[in-house]
């Protein structure tokens, strides 16, 4: 979509034949994605049965897009280990170009945002938070004393 932005068409103007022969084949097959399906339990067991609740939000960018995804970690009583998908964020990186460590502490903004709307939605007991990056360049941009 971006790169179609770019070229500066008009709404109504044909794409060029290089951008229209990448896109028929993704437009072809979104219709695929009615077939997806994503379990939305969080706990295969109820909480109170669980002994450890982890929040885990990870982070990344690419020239094109920056993003974050939240993941649950549960540990039984049994010490057997659950993951379970909470939500993602993804952003298209502007028209303006920005170098990959600025793109990347964009997607530990997005990911910033993320433990806080959760925390302010999930009222049960999380032991821990963890945002992951990659990125050194960003570690050390948000704590310079530990990178």
């Amino acid at each position: 979509m971006q790169e179609i932005w770019e070229y500066g068409l008009g709404w109504d103007e044909q794409l060029p034949t290089e951008l229209k022969n990448k896109w028929e084949p993704w437009c072809s097959q979104v219709c695929l994605l009615n077939d997806l399906t994503l379990e939305r339990k969080y706990f295969p067991y109820p909480l109170d049965k669980g002994k450890d609740l982890q929040l885990h939000i990870f982070c990344d960018a690419s020239p094109r897009v920056f993003e974050a995804g939240a993941y649950f970690r549960y540990a039984t009583a049994n010490d057997d280990i659950y993951t379970s998908f909470i939500t993602t964020k993804s952003r298209v990186s502007p028209l303006k170009k920005l170098t990959l460590p600025r793109l990347e502490l964009l997607g530990a903004v997005l990911a910033s945002r993320i433990l806080k709307y959760l925390t302010s939605k999930f009222k049960f007991p999380i032991s821990k938070f963890f945002l992951w990056s990659d990125s050194s360049i960003t570690r050390y941009w948000i704590n310079p004393l530990t990178g």
